[in-house]
């Protein structure tokens, strides 16, 4: 099971600069679990600066 603490650990490394591959491996996940894992947080991240702009 996939855990909060995982999650954080994978976007940690993949902003570092690591490869899905590496990280799949490092995490013994998939690379498609780590490719959403990476997307989802793109998207909250595009979300909460869309927010901040028409919020301001």
């Amino acid at each position: 099971m996939l855990t909060a603490d995982t999650m954080r650990k994978v976007r940690m490394l993949s902003a570092r600069g690591a490869s899905l591959r590496e990280v799949a491996r490092r995490y013994n996940l998939s690379r498609n679990t780590v490719r959403k894992i990476v997307r989802r947080n793109a998207a909250e991240l595009q979300q909460l600066l869309t927010r901040a702009l028409y919020n301001s």
